[in-house]
């Protein structure tokens, strides 16, 4: 006998009323009407215009969309071009296959990025070759904006292959390219290039052009600044993190580019960068630098021999904004009031040597800000605001500027 059961007849034998019929859960009936509003709320949905559909669900998060695309084959095509248009599609086969059975898919395409994660090996990235060149000339990428690749030096040919690709079969909506290139403790000299560098044939017309480019211990296939040159005559902004300057670097100028984003490593950095970043884009306006280690000093540190290091990027000269972005995890043994104070103090010490004898002559603004590396969020800290003297010097070739004002 079932508990159910029991729980009835005992209610019965003490004389109370049995529960009713659809406080037990619901009957079949119930059941029924509940999917026909179900069914009825989907299909009031799916009778709507394609364009509102995407409207509406452009509205979800990430975390919403993945659970649309679990109730049927519609939704989950309405939830993957949907994500496809605002993040980047990685070259996993699974996407592929997707892009093979649903045309609206290759046109939601907006960024698509080759990474470590789906090219663990030189097979896999040679399938993912495979696979970009069919897709490449079957026009399924006709709307992408974005690329993304993460290079490593044991598939440089590769490498070259796809910018090739991405260089004949791109369209004009192209604009942003993202190069990486893993971190590896070994300098690269003239001796070691790769010849095949120069079968490489960059994207054109590009604005927008990221590289992170770090020390390797193999043979590299290519000047990674070439690909600015390509785009000369059409890059804006640019992001340059270069662990160390190597000679053979090409010196071509991009003079379009007015936004810039550096790294100035602790430790690691030669001042030559700067000077010959500064000549390779010479109207650079905003200025970005990222200096990990900038100001976290030990306390008996010589302020003129610890942050003379980062003098050179009084280069840019035309320069009017100055963004230093600083972490302090690394510091030991200091209260984070005494460790601000340095900062601030070591900061404003390499401002004043910026705008030293006519330096930086356009330079308005320097902000400070702090990047937590954990969470991964950058507050800002203190603005250095720039203007001229009282009585600035006569010469038109010399214009005297100090640091007038402090806000924390």
């Amino acid at each position: 006998m079932t508990s159910s059961v029991r729980k009835h007849r005992a209610a019965r034998s003490k004389g109370v009323k049995p529960l009713a019929k659809a406080a037990r859960g619901p009957s079949r009936k119930r059941l029924q009407t509940l999917r026909n509003h179900k069914d009825a709320v989907h299909s009031y949905f799916t009778e709507l215009p394609s364009e509102l559909q995407l409207k509406i669900m452009g509205y979800c998060d990430k975390r919403s969309l993945s659970a649309l695309s679990l109730l049927s084959s519609q939704f989950r095509e309405l939830a993957l071009r949907t994500l496809w248009e605002t993040e980047p599609v990685e070259t996993y086969g699974e996407n592929f296959d997707q892009l093979d059975k649903h045309e609206d898919l290759r046109r939601a395409v907006r960024h698509l990025a080759v990474r470590r994660e789906s090219t663990p090996n030189r097979g896999r990235f040679s399938d993912i070759v495979k696979r970009l060149s069919t897709r490449f000339k079957k026009g399924y990428f006709r709307a992408i904006q974005e690329f993304t690749i993460e290079y490593r030096p044991n598939t440089s040919d590769y490498f070259v292959a796809i910018m090739n690709l991405l260089s004949k079969y791109g369209t004009q909506k192209l604009k942003t390219l993202n190069i990486e290139v893993p971190y590896q403790y070994s300098p690269l000299t003239n001796k070691n290039k790769d010849p095949r560098q120069e079968t490489i044939v960059y994207p054109t017309g590009l604005t927008t052009i990221n590289l992170d480019f770090g020390y390797s211990g193999q043979r590299l296939a290519f000047d990674p600044l070439k690909a600015f040159d390509a785009n000369a005559d059409t890059l804006t902004t640019a992001t340059a993190y270069l662990k160390i300057w190597y000679k053979h670097y090409s010196m071509t100028p991009c003079p379009k580019v007015t936004t810039l984003y550096t790294l100035h490593e602790f430790g690691l950095f030669d001042k030559n960068c700067a000077l010959e970043l500064a000549s390779k884009f010479p109207n650079v306006e905003d200025l970005i630098i990222t200096a990990p280690c900038c100001g976290v000093l030990w306390p008996s540190a010589h302020v003129p021999t610890s942050m003379g290091k980062y003098v050179a990027w009084r280069n840019f000269k035309k320069a009017k904004k100055v963004t230093i972005v600083y972490t302090t995890e690394i510091d030991v043994g200091r209260s984070l009031g005494l460790l601000h104070n340095d900062i601030l103090d070591n900061i404003k010490y390499v401002v004043s040597m910026w705008i030293e004898d006519g330096h930086m002559a356009h330079l308005d603004e320097v902000h400070a800000e702090h990047l937590n590396h954990e969470e991964g969020t950058i507050t800002p800290s203190f603005i250095f605001k720039i203007t001229p003297q009282e009585y600035p010097a006569l010469s038109r070739t010399v214009t005297t500027v100090t640091v007038t004002e402090l806000l924390e």
